[in-house]
């Protein structure tokens, strides 16, 4: 108790220095008068404890006037400026953008360059330059670089307060999307902090080439701490649920690998000796380098290292004010982390899980033995489905007031979808790493414990979009007094202090539970034990799990029917088409990095891997922008463009995957013909010819033009073209005729004139379009001119309809959507 009244009062001076501003002067006096108060009590003969316990708090307000709290810009308002620094943190990806925190060592404001310290969050797109040199995600931790932008505030996120958050993190400005970005010099950063995350970025790529998307990025963000390119649609699922702590690794992470590692470890080495807490250890600290040592990790690491410290001190019920010492002196080294909303949230949750430990630790421990001298098989996994509900329900309800008070709202489902889904937490990392490690043997092998994985993966999607079907999700809470929250706490701390042990309650529910139910596992009257062992259990369901797999396979493999896709990658064109014999083509990737992967892997399964032909129409970002990804995550035969070049980041990102990953070139011109199967096949109807000096720079009407033939119904893929190349396509004779027409150029005023579609006459269209997309695609003409020929029911948009299928024997049609 006398630590956590020290370090409880070091706490309280740390947060008055942070919130009164006192100054150095007058907190030094302070400090001054303390010791006077001391001395005064040690003289008189009273108890010191009120004035140590003064001149504890006393000293944390002079720690916080003596650092200064972090630096900041010294910028008025926002404005242009210059900026130069070095890359803080380890950019991340956000469609074709990179965010990333800039440490600023000068700036110039208009009058020229002058030293200056801050921080500001940078969001910029990659030149060609780092393009052509570098992979993704272009910018390095470590960079030197010099920005040109506009320095604004933080924006306005609702109810959570985004701009408090940032400011705990000394970052006050923003510079989105700036007009220029230029590397001056590499590696100015911490070395090992570099190597680690280089590490991180080779584990995720080898990921990608192990499990499909979204699983990969799901497994991304759980081992990598990568959340950057979690779907969006899968990001909300989370958040509707109240379960989005689980994709950002904090306490609750590190306590679940805690918690099962020590069980793993006493497990394995027995609790005689103390050697099994080195597997706990080790287990915490190697996932805090596997997901990027960022603070609120370390800190969670740093917390479950002093509890696992109190156990081999033979005193594991100090856990509280061990706890309490490791995060006064973590907030004594840096005190703004006091405002940071990780922090509190990390050590909320590891003191409540800890704290749960220290209570019941025999959970983890082995119940009684049968007649045979063996513990009943179905205790083992009892313990740890009871492990894994405890450690949810502690984290949550240690967590539950700063959830509370920060965002305004309580995740009603959150408690049991974490429950729900934390016993999948550890088969999900473990495989997760395995399939990592396999892809680095070979990618095949990869692939084979990336099925292994997929299993936990796709149970956590799949349980977390249910959960966001059902009503209530969460429930608005009104802004409210801070003091509540440390009500809560004073309350919380008053009833473990009550508590102490666990109560006669407890110990009678234990002598129950371990008496339930009497027979099993004793045995047959004959000696003969009627239950499965353990070893046989796992057996069995392991073996359950990989027929289920290969059944899914087998009832998700080619069915002799033709499959087109038209995916709904936003405001972009990505067609998948697949032949009755199972050859599958990709047209265009539509304009996100990860927008083609995600949309495959919502209709090809985990095994399949491979693509027999990527068609590029023409090097415009909304058309190639997903294909490079493509290229790097699929086994893929061919690819078929006009040759037509450009000099923009995405076409040379394009180039450079092209030359990686060494696919066979097809011209893709007038006059070709690529067969998919006996009765599929594609004939391309332009351009006419390849681009030559002089051709018009139009790469619309450059687009490759597709006319898929099965039996007797077509498809017409027309890419981007309009008016000009629509007319060329009228003089030059060709057979236009098809059953579904996909509009040119998202339904652009431009393109889909009276005569092409009159030429064309499709019985259904389909637009491929962003909702809400700044173009006004589809345009009002081009939807009058569709209806005018076709029944309203029959055109289709992406916007509006999701990903939407056809389905055909060569003579029928049926159509498919998404929403």
């Amino acid at each position: 108790m006398t630590l956590v009244l020290l370090s409880g009062a070091w706490t309280a001076g740390l947060l008055a220095g942070l919130h009164l501003e006192a100054g150095l002067g007058p907190s030094v006096l302070f400090a001054v008068a303390a010791a006077c108060l001391v001395g005064l009590l040690r003289v008189t003969g009273l108890p010191l404890w009120p004035g140590l316990l003064g001149l504890v708090l006393v000293a944390g307000l002079v720690r916080v006037e003596a650092s200064g709290g972090p630096a900041r810009l010294d910028v008025p308002q926002p404005q242009a400026a210059s900026l130069r620094g070095f890359v803080a943190t380890d950019p991340e990806i956000s469609g074709r953008a990179v965010g990333f925190t800039l440490r600023v060592v000068e700036m110039d404001l208009g009058g020229g360059w002058t030293g200056d310290e801050g921080r500001v969050l940078v969001r910029a797109r990659p030149t060609a330059e780092l393009v052509e040199e570098r992979e993704s995600p272009y910018f390095r931790y470590g960079d030197l670089l010099e920005v040109e932008g506009r320095l604004e505030a933080p924006p306005d996120l609702g109810e959570f307060d985004y701009r408090k958050y940032l400011a705990a993190q000394g970052i006050a400005f923003v510079v989105p999307f700036p007009d220029r970005v230029a590397l001056l010099e590499e590696g100015g950063g911490n070395p090992a902090r570099a190597f680690l995350y280089e590490a991180r970025r080779r584990v995720s790529h080898k990921l990608d080439e192990a499990l499909p998307e979204p699983q990969a990025s799901l497994a991304q963000a759980l081992l990598l701490g990568l959340r950057d390119r979690i779907p969006e649609n899968t990001a909300e699922d989370f958040r509707n649920t109240g379960t989005s702590h689980l994709l950002a690794i904090s306490g609750l992470h590190v306590g679940t690998v805690l918690v099962l590692s020590t069980a793993a470890g006493a497990w394995v080495l027995g609790r005689r000796r103390q050697v099994y807490l080195i597997l706990p250890l080790a287990a915490i600290w190697g996932y805090a380098l596997l997901s990027g040592l960022s603070p609120s990790v370390e800190r969670a690491a740093i917390m479950g290292s002093v509890y696992l410290l109190a156990i081999l001190a033979g005193r594991p019920r100090t856990i509280l004010p061990a706890l309490a010492l490791a995060a006064a002196v973590m907030a004594g080294k840096d005190p703004s982390v006091l405002r940071d909303l990780s922090f509190q949230l990390s050590f909320t949750a590891v003191a409540g899980i800890a704290l749960l430990l220290t209570w019941y630790t025999s959970w983890l421990e082995p119940g009684p033995r049968g007649a045979s001298g063996a513990e009943p098989w179905w205790r083992g996994p009892a313990r740890w489905c009871m492990a894994a509900v405890a450690v949810s329900l502690a984290a949550t309800l240690a967590t539950l007031p700063l959830v509370a008070f920060n965002f305004h709202q309580v995740p009603t489902l959150g408690i049991p979808a974490t429950v729900l889904a934390l016993p999948a937490m550890p088969p999900l990392l473990v495989l997760s790493l395995g399939a990592t490690i396999g892809a680095a043997i070979h990618p095949g092998l990869g692939q084979v414990l990336g099925w292994l994985a997929w299993v936990p993966l796709e149970y956590l999607i799949r349980l977390v979009h249910l959960a966001s079907l059902a009503p209530g999700g969460t429930v608005p809470v009104p802004a409210f007094n801070g003091l509540l929250v440390w009500l809560y706490y004073g309350a919380l701390a008053l009833l473990v202090w009550r508590m102490g042990a666990p109560g006669e309650t407890w110990r009678r529910l234990r002598s129950w539970a371990a008496g339930l139910p009497s027979g099993w596992g004793k045995g047959a009257p004959g000696g003969r034990n009627v239950l499965p062992s353990a070893w046989m259990l796992g057996a069995f369901v392991g073996l359950a799990v990989l027929a289920g797999i290969l059944w899914h396979e087998v009832v998700d493999g080619s069915d002799g029917m033709l499959h087109v896709h038209f995916l709904d990658v936003g405001q972009g064109d990505a067609i998948l088409v697949v032949s009755p014999e199972g050859a599958k083509a990709l047209v265009d990737g539509g304009p996100h990095v990860q927008g083609a992967t995600r949309a495959l892997g919502r209709h090809l399964s985990g095994r399949d891997r491979d693509l027999d032909l990527v068609v590029l129409t023409h090097p415009d970002e909304d058309h190639l922008g997903g294909l490079p990804e493509v290229l790097h995550r699929y086994d893929v035969d061919a690819v078929a463009d006009t040759g037509m070049a450009s000099t923009t980041a995405p076409y040379l990102e394009w180039q450079r995957a092209v030359e990686e990953e060494a696919p066979r070139r097809v011209m893709a011109l007038e006059g070709r013909t690529i067969a998919l199967g006996p009765s599929t096949f594609l004939q391309v109807l332009n351009p006419e010819g390849p681009p030559r000096a002089g051709m018009s720079s139009d790469l619309n009407d450059a687009s490759v033009v597709i006319r898929l033939v099965h039996g007797g119904v077509s498809f017409l893929l027309t890419g981007d073209i309009e008016s000009e190349a629509e007319g060329r396509l009228l003089r030059s004779g060709q057979d236009l005729r098809s059953t579904v027409l996909k509009v040119s150029h998202h339904g652009s005023r431009s393109s889909s004139g009276a005569g092409f579609l009159a030429a064309a006459a499709p019985r259904a269209a389909v637009i491929s379009a962003g909702a809400d997309n700044p173009y006004g695609h589809p345009h009002s003409e081009v939807l009058q001119r569709l209806v005018a020929m076709l029944p309203q029911e029959r055109v289709y948009s992406t916007a509006l309809h999701g990903d939407v299928e056809f389905v055909s024997d060569g003579e029928r049609l049926w159509v498919k959507t998404g929403k």
